[in-house]
């Protein structure tokens, strides 16, 4: 089964609009949560964006803390320690590599995954290989390896590199999904959800497709269909 995580990216420029479509959203049938960006919780703080979420967001959705750590072992530690068991899934940056050491096991015997961040789908073989001297395949799959060997629950990943994830046990989690129907260029990268699916993603993170559209409900129940058929 491949859930949708759908990224509220409009909360701190247009909060009530996105709660007001979120809340609509919630109301569908089907398996999905909510992602939220850091500048959210930076904004509010983690306990106070955690009580604003529960005013619209039902208790059986998932959420996904878009966090992006990357920081000194001690600090993503201690967020660890304070997001375990307050949310489903947060993540960091595989680059992080050693400095991750501690942050899963902060988690540990709660509900909370933590997610390893590999390259972001709007970079591309240019940017890895100036800064890496290493082309985005390869990028991608040695932060994976990264990911496992420090204990993280599942990495994020452009979609079209689905392939390159070979640990098994590891959440795969796709970005870069548009749907047919919808275009931009905002991604170097891009896959359907269908095709997503089909090469193996866990979860996948869809945004504009659906916060965008003319009718944010109709576009989520069209995404659903898809990874269902």
């Amino acid at each position: 089964m491949t859930s949708i995580a759908i990224a509220l990216d409009g909360l701190c420029e247009n909060e009530l609009d996105t709660r007001i479509i979120a809340r609509k959203l919630d109301q569908i049938d089907g398996d999905f949560g909510f992602k939220v960006n850091l500048d959210y919780f930076l904004e509010h703080g983690i306990f106070q964006t955690l009580r604003n979420l529960q005013g619209y967001i039902s208790p059986e959705r998932f959420l996904f803390a878009d966090l992006k750590m990357w920081n000194g072992s001690r600090t993503m530690t201690q967020i660890a320690q304070i997001l375990a068991g307050k949310v489903d899934y947060f993540n960091v940056y595989a680059l992080a590599e050693k400095e991750l050491e501690g942050v899963a096991k902060a988690v540990e015997g709660t509900k909370t995954k933590v997610l390893a961040l590999t390259v972001l789908s709007h970079y591309d073989d240019s940017y890895c290989a100036k800064w890496f001297h290493k082309n985005m395949r390869m990028m991608v799959m040695m932060t994976i390896d990264m990911a496992a060997l420090y204990g993280c629950h599942g990495v994020i990943m452009p979609g079209m590199m689905l392939d390159t994830a070979t640990w098994p046990e590891l959440i795969k989690v796709a970005t870069g999904i548009r749907p047919s129907w919808y275009k931009d260029d905002r991604h170097e990268h891009v896959i359907t959800p269908a095709e997503a699916k089909k090469n193996g993603a866990d979860m996948i993170v869809v945004g504009s497709p659906i916060m965008n559209a003319g009718d944010p409900v109709e576009a989520l129940r069209k995404i659903l269909d898809e990874i269902k058929e």
